[in-house]
């Protein structure tokens, strides 16, 4: 799980998904763990699947995860929330996990 609390799963192939809670999107990222490994590393992937540079901000501003947290949008972007730090805040994972299941169903049922 993503500072930002997305998921990375492995299913019984060995393969590797991701679910996006910024699009809502599950897809596959890798087809093995080992794959997933390399990947993880390299820049793109760390901008892009874990949000480094909004982490690092989230760190040098003094705002810190608790045990249990996440980070997540006051405003989800997918609703109209800016993509920037000043819309960042920490949530429990639980909590945030519960608010994106709502979202993404509201928004796949609206959808169709």
């Amino acid at each position: 799980m993503t500072k930002f609390g997305d998921w990375v799963f492995v299913d019984p192939t060995g393969r590797v998904s991701f679910l996006n809670l910024l699009d809502g999107n599950l897809c596959q990222v890798a087809s093995s763990v080992a794959e997933y490994n390399q990947l993880k590393g390299t820049p793109d992937k760390q901008s892009n699947w874990f949000l480094d540079g909004l982490v690092f901000r989230c760190d040098s501003e003094g705002l810190l995860l608790r045990k249990g947290e996440c980070y997540g949008w006051k405003v989800h972007p997918m609703i109209g929330g800016k993509f920037e730090f000043a819309n960042i805040q920490t949530f429990s994972l639980r909590v945030y996990q519960a608010l994106m299941d709502s979202y993404c169903v509201s928004e796949t049922i609206k959808a169709g």
